[in-house]
């Protein structure tokens, strides 16, 4: 096969197989409805032992975003999700809701990068008292009365952001995988990863730093 695809959620498999060209891709494509994390164990099951090269786009689908109902976007009444492989325990919901304080203000910090950390994570856990934190708006309301809004950007972006990080796993499957590609790329192979923030750019770079005492060119 020319392509061996991997994504987590349903619903990209769906849209795969729903694509009117889907008889003339089923000659050249796998399709594996997992988390790229596993691409070790996935191509061993494939018999698969080598592979030419290695794309990775971290970015989340605009139609994750746009549906409202998977608990990604600010401005939603449905229950905070967030959610990539839907048969996953852990939702957006169950961190916000049962994390102490404590836990809250530190994965703000570390996958946020958030300067209002301790502040929101105590907001959170005054409104806590009162009942639980059901939705999308309720959380980005919550925030908001900690942070103003400046200019366009949300001020719940940094913390929806943490949110989908910690219930994914993203930063642990990212490295995951960069170990699994480390070792079944060709010798000429090459390894292309797509970062959108800070805390994937800097796993990417030290894992190539690490690779390249290994005889890897970077």
């Amino acid at each position: 096969r020319d392509i061996i695809a991997f994504d987590q959620d349903s619903d990209s498999y769906k849209h795969f197989l729903e694509n009117k060209n889907i008889d003339a891709y089923r000659n050249w494509i796998i399709f594996c409805r997992t988390n790229f994390s596993n691409l070790y164990l996935q191509l061993s099951e494939l018999k698969i032992n080598t592979v030419n090269g290695v794309f990775a786009d971290l970015g989340v689908s605009s139609k994750q975003l746009d549906d409202k109902s998977r608990g990604f976007s600010f401005n939603s009444d449905d229950v905070l999700d967030m959610r990539m492989d839907k048969t996953k325990n852990i939702s957006a919901y169950d961190v916000v809701n049962s994390f102490s304080k404590e836990q809250l203000q530190d994965i703000f910090f570390k996958y946020g990068e958030e300067s209002f950390a301790k502040q929101i994570a105590e907001e959170i856990n005054n409104y806590r008292v009162k009942g639980k934190i059901k939705t999308c708006n309720q959380l980005s309301d919550i925030v908001c009365r900690v942070k103003w809004k400046k200019g366009k950007i949300n001020p719940a972006t940094k913390i929806f952001q943490t949110l989908r990080i910690t219930v994914n796993d993203e930063l642990g499957s990212l490295e995951k995988m960069l170990d699994s590609a480390a070792k079944i790329l060709n010798t000429s192979g090459r390894i292309v990863i797509l970062t959108y923030h800070s805390l994937e750019d800097r796993i990417v770079k030290q894992k190539f730093k690490d690779l390249s005492k290994d005889n890897f060119i970077i």
